[in-house]
């Protein structure tokens, strides 16, 4: 996922503020490639502690339009 997703009108400090609670939670993992930083969600490790937590709120998210 890009670090600035589109359609949110958030300031860059907030966003980058949330991306690392969430790092520090232990919720996403960060690679960096050069000047881009990739993330991702630490799936088996949230299954491991929370057992059906990602699925149940898969579940109750609305579907994200992807072509946009």
């Amino acid at each position: 996922m890009a670090c600035s997703p589109d359609g949110l009108d958030v300031p860059r400090s907030t966003l980058s503020n949330h991306w690392r609670i969430l790092r520090e939670a232990g919720i996403t993992s960060t690679r960096s490639e050069g000047k881009a930083r990739y993330m991702a969600l630490r799936r088996d490790d949230l299954e491991a502690r929370f057992p059906g937590v990602l699925e149940t709120i898969l579940a109750a998210a609305p579907p994200v339009d992807r072509d946009s």
